[in-house]
């Protein structure tokens, strides 16, 4: 009889998803110093690689981060409407807080135009930079997907079970990860609308039974607007 390797315990499933968060962090804050522009794509590229190597050492394939092969009809009847309403659901979440921190006169939900003039300054008008940033955002946005919902969420749901709570717990963590890297040039609004983001692309990335493919594109396809609406200097 074939004896199967034992399964890792959850204390080390914590310890290597500490290691890999912390490496992102810590990365990150490295890159601040040299490439402030770009530390977080560059970062989280670095990152993801380490993570695709973790999984082979772990023998997980690529479909456990949600990227599940599309091979039935159904699968790619359902991108489509997958798709729009990540995408209605990002723009939603993003939108309403900003809208209630308005009318609630809230200091700290006003954007910082400072710290976004510093970073994007030179998109206004400028072809080359605005497409180096759509190369940069359809690899960066999809990215985050795959670590911050497909890893993160699939990592925790291991290590904390399946019951409501740890379910909750494993899309809270992750949101809050998220927003607190957009923090560098966000501030706290920035922690608060992306974490609430997070935290919406977590619920339907469990809704969707972990197949990270629409919630990739919608990302992208909403920081491509963004990026588009700064490029033709869209007043919204």
């Amino acid at each position: 009889m074939t004896e199967t390797a034992p399964s890792p315990s959850r204390l080390r499933l914590l310890l290597e998803f500490t290691i890999l968060v912390g490496l992102w962090f810590l990365l990150k804050i490295a890159l601040d110093a040299y490439i402030w522009r770009y530390s977080g794509p560059v970062s989280l590229a670095i990152i993801l690689l380490l993570t695709f190597f973790y999984l082979r050492w772990r023998g997980r394939s690529l479909s456990w981060i949600g990227l599940v092969p599309l091979k039935s009809a159904r699968n790619w009847l359902l991108l489509l409407p997958q798709f729009l309403l990540a995408v209605i659901v990002m723009g939603a979440v993003g939108a309403g807080i900003n809208f209630g921190g308005a009318a609630l006169g809230l200091a700290f939900m006003e954007p910082d135009l400072a710290a976004a003039e510093n970073r994007f300054g030179d998109l206004a008008g400028n072809m080359s930079a605005y497409l180096t940033w759509l190369a940069i955002i359809w690899f960066a946005g999809p990215a985050e997907e795959l670590f911050f919902r497909g890893f993160m969420i699939g990592q925790l749901r291991e290590i904390l079970g399946r019951s409501r709570w740890a379910t909750v717990c494993s899309i809270l963590i992750p949101a809050i990860l998220f927003g607190v890297g957009h923090i560098y040039y966000q501030g706290l609004r920035g922690l608060i609308v992306t974490g609430s983001v997070a935290a919406a692309l977590g619920i339907l990335f469990l809704l969707y039974k972990r197949n990270i493919w629409p919630l990739a594109l919608a990302h992208a396809t909403i920081n491509s607007f963004s990026f588009t609406a700064m490029y033709m200097q869209w007043d919204i």
